[in-house]
């Protein structure tokens, strides 16, 4: 029923083009990479079979969780949380001349990602996490989900998960990235960082009044008081709204 189920998605969001690989998916369980050309963005996109990655898809181009209402063209769009891309590419094909860095920490995640953005130049990936201190940090991998291997819920190791299904990664933080880009503002940080928002948003104080706008995804099943931490950093924001399961919060009246 899963295979079905994942079967149909398939097709429903790639037409005829995702024939092949909607077939794939009903007679394999192994994790393979494919290329299906995308009608939502006109061009070929990859994903990986018995992952979350369509699910992920559908979020973003099928129900477009990231789309909101902006004024001024962004100049800097900071993605923490970038899976393979499809957030990058979205906001790319929105904002050409914004420049996007695209942070992702987690290896298989950050290869597609490198494939997904190869024809965006305003892309800058970068194979790291955002965090409150430029230092290595030690990530978990969660066990596979209802969707097949779960590639959106990496997140800080916490005491006692088992060693072997961890990785290591360097962190970056919000001054860093902006003195490394000769930035002056992040005009929408865009963060779904699996639970680490907590720390995050904790220690905002020295660079909250440099962001415009957020787009969050709260994780208090993982790691309790990330919405309070978010909420206690963002006061100072005029503007809030829901989008799917992230909340955007502004420093300026949402315009149509």
């Amino acid at each position: 029923m899963k295979k079905w189920r994942a079967f149909k998605k398939i097709c429903r969001y790639f037409g005829f083009a995702g024939l092949p690989a909607a077939f794939k998916q009903l007679t394999s369980s192994d994790e393979s990479l494919e290329c299906v050309r995308s009608p939502h963005i006109g061009h070929s996109v990859y994903f990986r079979l018995n992952t979350t990655d369509v699910s992920i898809y559908w979020q973003i181009f099928v129900n477009r969780e990231y789309d909101f209402p902006v004024g001024e063209q962004p100049a800097l769009i900071v993605d923490a949380g970038a899976n393979v891309g499809y957030s990058a590419i979205y906001y790319a094909r929105r904002f050409p001349d914004s420049k996007i860095i695209a942070l992702e920490p987690e290896p298989s995640n950050f290869q597609v990602l490198l494939k997904n953005v190869v024809s965006y130049p305003n892309v800058i990936p970068l194979q790291k996490a955002l965090w409150h201190t430029a230092e290595k940090l030690t990530f978990f991998a969660p066990p596979a989900g209802r969707a097949g291997a779960q590639k959106d819920g990496f997140h800080v190791a916490l005491g006692g998960e088992p060693k072997s299904s961890t990785f290591e990664v360097e962190c970056t933080t919000i001054p860093d990235i902006l003195s490394d880009f000769c930035a002056n503002r992040v005009d929408i940080l865009k963060i779904d960082v699996e639970g680490a928002e907590k720390e995050i948003f904790a220690h905002a104080t020295d660079w909250i009044a440099d962001v415009d706008v957020i787009i969050a995804e709260m994780h208090d099943r993982i790691i309790p008081g990330c919405t309070r931490s978010f909420y206690a950093a963002t006061a100072s924001f005029v503007s809030e709204l829901h989008k799917g399961e992230n909340i955007v919060v502004s420093r300026h009246p949402f315009t149509a």
